[in-house]
């Protein structure tokens, strides 16, 4: 199964993070495995809560709602269903509290 290194990032709170993802495995969902904290309400790429700045890299993210075409060409990433389609970075917002 091929894994990419997704480096979650957040500038204001000093944080920079790798983890390894599977390609077929939601970049929230592993984030929360690894006690990262990236606020969420929906998990089904319909509200925008968790969502992210790719930096680089690319994702798969073809089945969220939210977001318009020009939000996810500007790099707009709904981490509850984007999965990684190479090594990325992305920078989130954290939370001191899992919803």
């Amino acid at each position: 199964m091929q894994t990419y290194q997704v480096t979650l990032i957040n500038q204001s709170q000093d944080f920079e993070r790798t983890i390894e993802i599977p390609a077929t495995e939601e970049i929230l969902a592993e984030a929360v495995e690894h006690d990262i904290k990236i606020p969420f309400e929906c998990t089904i790429g319909s509200c925008g809560t968790c969502l992210g700045k790719l930096v680089t890299g690319t994702v798969d993210q073809s089945g969220q709602i939210f977001l318009t075409g020009a939000q996810v060409d500007e790099g707009q990433v709904l981490t509850c269903v984007a999965k990684p389609t190479s090594d990325c970075t992305i920078e989130v917002e954290l939370s001191n509290y899992l919803v």
